[in-house]
């Protein structure tokens, strides 16, 4: 078998070009960017929520010191 210009033309043929590979770069940096945008909605929804319950009990806190203040003024401990 002899290595030719028109053996190697032919293998190569199947390969990705230059151009190919840009594409597929351009596609695939796209698909990770979506995939990127979904993971960050829901890790900022559940953190949102979180948030939210952590006011929530920060005010039933503040309620509850509020009225332990005022047993002790009214017990005379403070």
């Amino acid at each position: 078998m002899e290595l030719t210009k028109e053996y190697f033309d032919e293998k190569l043929k199947g390969l990705a070009t230059k151009e190919d590979l840009k594409a597929q770069t351009k596609e695939l940096e796209e698909y990770t960017n979506d995939v990127a945008a979904t993971i960050l909605e829901a890790v900022d929804a559940r953190f949102n929520r979180v948030n939210r319950r952590l006011d929530g009990r920060d005010k039933r806190l503040e309620k509850v010191e509020g009225e332990l203040s005022e047993m002790k003024t009214a017990l005379h401990l403070s």
